[in-house]
């Protein structure tokens, strides 16, 4: 390959990663995965719309955590696993959500046994 073949390759090379990165969310960044677990019971997080939002959630007893509720459209819940391996303590769960617009919604996890509903306040911006 000559030099000025090999510059131009370089260079369609370099447009072909620029135009991929900008290609993600069109805002240029890829979602994010914002991790919580049970720590955060309570508290108020922001995340970007596109992000997932993941909560790890460990029972110690009789129990388990049960289907979320969501107070709005900002927040979507997509799924709910048990984790493994498993835990002698009890069950450790994932529970995973998409921010889908801007907006505030409330997420709450109820528990069946002694354990207290997981609450998080999720801030969606644009």
């Amino acid at each position: 390959m000559r030099a000025d073949q090999r510059s131009s390759f370089a260079a369609c090379a370099a447009l072909v990663a620029a135009v991929f990165a900008c290609q993600s969310n069109g805002q240029g960044t890829d979602p994010a995965v914002v991790q919580l677990t049970g720590a955060q019971r309570g508290e108020h997080v922001e995340v970007a719309v596109g992000d997932e939002i993941d909560i790890e959630l460990q029972t110690v007893g009789p129990g388990e955590y049960e289907t979320p509720a969501v107070s709005s459209d900002a927040v979507q819940f997509v799924s709910a696993s048990q984790l493994t391996p498993p835990n002698p303590a009890g069950p450790r769960q994932l529970y995973r959500f998409e921010a889908l617009q801007g907006g505030s919604a409330q997420v709450s996890i109820p528990h069946s046994g002694a354990a207290d509903e997981f609450t998080v306040v999720v801030d969606v911006h644009e």
